[in-house]
């Protein structure tokens, strides 16, 4: 991985693997970042990983035409760690077609365009609750005698409130109903485990409201019934339901 200006997401700059030529097919190169702690962010909001690449294949030519061309792919892996590197753990993949953000293989030398990039990210927010402080990550590009690839945008990013509804989770099916609050609404999820489960609701600037529940439940179906009259004011404000290993987060709108 070098520090490259042929092309960016963002900016001027981004990582780039020169895998078109000069590396060595099954060979690996690694981004591994410093340990991160990540006490100091607010557990309120759910925590992700973001990050952009840009990749190709590679269109190997048949010989003389009495061979059909091939084609070269390649893979990449997100790794995190909180051992300081002695264990990771795979997050995220893609390879062969799956990791190609142009419309085809090239025969020439990968170097993306602006419509090239895509946007990824995983969650990492259970790191967040688990207040680590030695948080890494790890890119893993291996080398199938493809094409180039590059990475920009690497982000650890705690978001905006306005930002939460793509944290909500099916894992429990938590809902909100009617939502939103007019009157009264129901809070209803479900826990496939049996689990100490914590129910916050905070505002949109991350002031804890009230606690509906911190206590152990069994697996199932739950509803809790909150009212207009739980909330400061008319506006946006949040539930947030914590187990034994997830937090999970809903948006909800009061009128």
């Amino acid at each position: 991985w070098q520090i490259t200006d042929t092309s960016a997401a963002t900016g001027i700059k981004s990582a780039r693997v020169l895998n078109f030529s000069g590396n060595q097919p099954n060979s690996i190169d690694a981004i591994i970042s410093p340990p991160i702690n990540l006490t100091s962010l607010s557990p309120t909001v759910a925590l992700k990983l973001k990050f952009k690449y840009s990749y190709a294949g590679k269109v190997i030519q048949g010989s003389f035409g009495l061979t059909q061309n091939d084609t070269a792919y390649d893979k990449l892996k997100l790794y995190v760690s909180t051992t300081c590197g002695r264990t990771w753990l795979v997050k995220w993949t893609k390879q062969n077609e799956d990791l190609q953000t142009t419309n085809a293989p090239l025969q020439n030398s990968f170097k993306p365009s602006i419509s090239d990039w895509k946007s990824d990210s995983i969650n990492i927010h259970i790191y967040l609750t688990q207040q680590k402080t030695n948080f890494q990550f790890k890119f893993e590009f291996l080398s199938n005698g493809g094409n180039n690839i590059y990475i920009d945008d690497i982000n650890i990013d705690n978001g905006t409130y306005l930002s939460m509804k793509e944290y909500t989770s099916d894992l429990i099916d938590l809902k909100v109903y009617p939502n939103p609050i007019t009157n009264t609404s129901t809070i209803t999820f479900n826990l496939t485990y049996d689990s100490y489960t914590k129910i916050e609701l905070f505002d949109v600037l991350g002031k804890l409201i009230s606690v509906l529940e911190n206590k152990h439940l069994q697996a199932g179906q739950h509803n809790y019934s909150i009212c207009k009259h739980d909330f400061n004011s008319n506006g946006i404000y949040f539930v947030k339901i914590t187990t034994n290993e997830h937090s999970f987060i809903k948006q909800i709108s009061v009128n």
